[in-house]
């Protein structure tokens, strides 16, 4: 089983205005309801339900320039991963190009538009598993920007961006746990650092360490629509199951159908369980 893979869809792993020029992307929206632009959004994405790639991107924007510091933005970054790969957002990353490439680094405009060029780059137009030319102009274009921000409401969304970077990735998780202790995303960014121990298959420890963080952040509400234990119950579940251990994967997979029925993983863990079933039978 790709548990590294696996794992990685769990958390975030876990975004995304003012205009530098006309563009379809951008609503003139001042006040907006964020909690249920991010439910649409992760309807469109997550669940596939009237997915529209161009009104994802809009919906992004509209998020950060709502907040670009809130939990909802913040967790738009994991959801953005699950996007469909197809000619319309070819279309859609071509056009954010074509408008803001050549300023990507100046913040001080279309700090929104800018912020989902990047995200969207980083998912699917580089390989930031290897140093390619694309990849590194990602990890060097967020760098530079994150030393020279003026606004620190970007700092977090832009420090969370870094994490695609498969060789430092780890270091930028710790960097955000030092650096924004208080944030309503540190808990979903403390469970990732959790599960890279699975990397190195250290799966009691990760067990372990995920059952101490439950009783510190297991009870707050993510925005998806459960509590926070969900999350861990999913992690715990994958390394029962990294250890043959059927019994315990069982246990926490039905904490997750109790607690969250519509959790996205929830489908995924059913058909690995029951494969493990009938190679056990």
């Amino acid at each position: 089983m790709a548990i590294k893979k696996i794992i990685c869809l769990i958390i975030i792993i876990y975004s995304l205005f003012s205009i530098e020029c006309n563009t379809v992307y951008a609503k003139n929206t001042e006040e907006v309801n964020t909690k249920q632009l991010f439910k649409d959004l992760n309807s469109m994405v997550i669940e596939k339900i009237n997915y529209n790639s161009t009104k994802i991107i809009e919906y992004s924007i509209e998020l950060i320039n709502n907040d670009p510091n809130s939990l909802e933005t913040l967790c738009t970054v994991s959801i953005m991963q699950n996007l469909v790969l197809d000619s319309k957002l070819n279309k859609a990353i071509n056009e954010l190009k074509k408008n803001y490439i050549e300023s990507i680094s100046n913040f001080n405009t279309a700090p929104a538009e800018k912020t989902v060029l990047l995200l969207l780059i980083g998912f699917y137009d580089s390989n930031t598993d290897s140093i390619t030319n694309t990849g590194q102009f990602y990890i060097n274009t967020l760098i530079d920007i994150r030393n020279n921000l003026q606004n620190d409401k970007y700092r977090a969304l832009l420090t969370l961006l870094l994490f695609i970077d498969k060789k430092n990735g780890l270091n930028y998780m710790n960097e955000f746990k030092q650096h924004f202790i208080n944030h309503p995303f540190t808990p979903f960014v403390e469970l990732n650092i959790i599960s890279s121990q699975c990397e190195n298959n250290q799966y009691l420890n990760c067990i372990n360490d995920s059952k101490e963080w439950l009783t510190k952040f297991g009870d707050k509400l993510s925005p998806f629509g459960w509590k926070l234990s969900v999350e861990c119950y999913s992690l715990i579940t994958y390394c029962y199951l990294a250890l043959n251990d059927l019994e315990n994967a069982k246990k926490y997979y039905e904490l997750i159908k109790i607690d969250a029925p519509n959790y996205y993983e929830l489908k995924k863990l059913k058909n690995i369980i029951e494969n493990c079933e009938i190679i056990t039978e």
